[in-house]
């Protein structure tokens, strides 16, 4: 064995021992945040726990709320031995566990099949003096400090960005909840608004690689602003996708070269001959380039975004992917006889690399028309809702915005208006249109005791109701 073959197997062993670090090497923990007389930390199950390393204090009540989003029978129950627990997991449900750690140290917690595994590291109790004010406060008055808030979510493609963004965010101080939507760029945040303000929110999805901005609620203000914002809006979204397309059009129109010129001497379509004149390698390199750096740079950025979180997701395998065969490729091209010298094929794989971007350019391309049109879909289906409801209150009618309306309202409805809420008939009697929800012509009888959906239409009569549901 050469000098040459043992510098291989070092350079080798030790870059696969630095991903297998960086990858899975043990990250920074969580500490678990106090509200009330509790402490609290959110984990999020999908592929192993989110965090698996949890920093609690000794002598405190832990709740540990087990969110699983996935169904494989690995994770379908989290044990933690030193403390005899042994708590199912319902696929798709959040599962609280509660315990107290009483002796400070390092405890091991994993699945029923020891293949997910985390930490829970207990340290001694801080002093009573050293506890803020806050910490002793009863927990409902914690919960009243609670604000919601809703972002608009841009550059999400696959369910490894959206745990990104729900880890990013449940890691800012104050965030109690975290929801992120893939089909709808959105996320639903729960947080203390005494220690975290919105643009903490935004500068934390940022800071793991996407865009955010305060998306529009269902108030009647906000979706005015939305409505006279809308034109930027659909301006925004025809741009972003004639981008996308002239970016899959170039990129096919340089692919198709490629492959031909890559693919078509073994299949018998050119000459074998030209494949072996010095322009031929020297051509691909050059279509292939642009496709590479220019039509794939999306994926690229998202790649060290992924990286800079020391994570993985599909644009770390694309780049992978195609820089290897287009990095390979170019040292054959620059220095094919260091190749021959060795016995070695000097072959080129730049077909690979562009077939590659541009199959999921192609992708791409059909998931942003897909969402567009679900997306036109759901605004067709909030624009049924109406915008008033007329509440009896103290006998008296009136007419408020359908943000203010809470449950247990009285709500007067009448002949061909749509119903406001979701409720239930206190007094009176009607038939309800409600295809918009089964598809049935006729309409629906409702008496007293009945149930009746918001934004189907009242036909014949008027009746009073109670909400039931309401808000976002």
């Amino acid at each position: 064995m050469n000098v040459g073959s043992i510098a291989v197997l070092v350079g080798g062993a030790g870059t696969i021992a630095f991903l297998v670090w960086f990858f899975f090497g043990p990250r920074q923990g969580k500490r678990a945040k106090t509200i009330g007389s509790v402490q609290e930390v959110a984990v999020r199950v999908e592929g192993t726990y989110q965090p698996d390393r949890i920093t609690v204090q000794a002598g405190m009540p832990v709740r540990l709320a087990f969110d699983r989003q996935e169904n494989v029978g690995c994770s379908d129950h989290v044990v933690f031995p030193d403390f005899q627990i042994n708590q199912e997991l319902p696929a798709y449900k959040t599962t609280t566990v509660e315990f107290t750690p009483q002796k400070a140290g390092t405890y091991s917690f994993a699945c029923g099949m020891n293949m997910y595994r985390g930490q829970l590291i207990v340290v001694p109790s801080e002093s009573a003096s050293a506890q803020p004010e806050e910490s002793v406060k009863d927990t409902a008055d914690v919960a009243s400090e609670a604000e919601r808030c809703d972002l608009t979510v841009v550059g999400m493609h696959c369910a490894s960005c959206v745990g990104r963004v729900e880890k990013a965010l449940k890691q800012v101080p104050g965030v109690q909840d975290a929801t992120v939507n893939l089909l709808a760029e959105r996320a639903a945040i729960r947080f203390d608004g005494r220690q975290a303000k919105p643009a903490d929110l935004i500068a934390a999805i940022e800071e793991s690689g996407y865009d955010a901005r305060i998306a529009p609620s269902g108030d009647l203000s906000e979706r005015q602003a939305a409505n006279e914002n809308g034109a930027a809006d659909a301006t925004e979204h025809r741009s972003e996708a004639a981008e996308l397309n002239r970016r899959f059009a170039i990129s096919l129109a340089l692919t198709l070269p490629v492959l031909v010129m890559g693919m078509g001497p073994h299949l018998h379509l050119i000459p074998m001959a030209w494949s072996m004149r010095p322009w031929w390698v020297w051509a691909q390199l050059i279509l292939t380039t642009p496709v590479l750096f220019w039509a794939g740079s999306g994926f690229f950025r998202g790649a060290w975004a992924a990286l800079r979180q020391r994570a993985g997701d599909m644009n770390t395998l694309i780049v992978i992917g195609t820089l290897s065969a287009y990095i390979y490729s170019l040292a054959v091209t620059v220095v094919p006889d260091f190749f021959t010298a060795r016995g070695l094929t000097a072959g080129v794989y730049y077909e690979t690399a562009a077939v590659i971007i541009t199959l999921i350019l192609l992708g791409r391309l059909l998931e942003a028309r897909a969402k567009r049109s679900t997306g036109t879909a759901i605004e067709k289906l909030i624009g049924l809702q109406p915008r008033t409801a007329r509440i009896l209150r103290d006998g008296q009618e009136h007419d408020v915005p359908l943000a203010e309306v809470k449950v247990g309202d009285r709500i007067l409805v009448r002949p061909g208006e749509k119903i406001p809420v979701d409720g239930t008939v206190v007094s009176g009697a009607s038939w309800v249109d409600e295809s918009m929800l089964t598809g049935e012509s006729l309409p629906t009888e409702k008496q007293t005791g009945d149930t009746v959906t918001g934004a189907t239409v009242n036909q014949r009569g008027a009746f009073t109701m109670e909400a039931k549901r309401v808000g976002k």
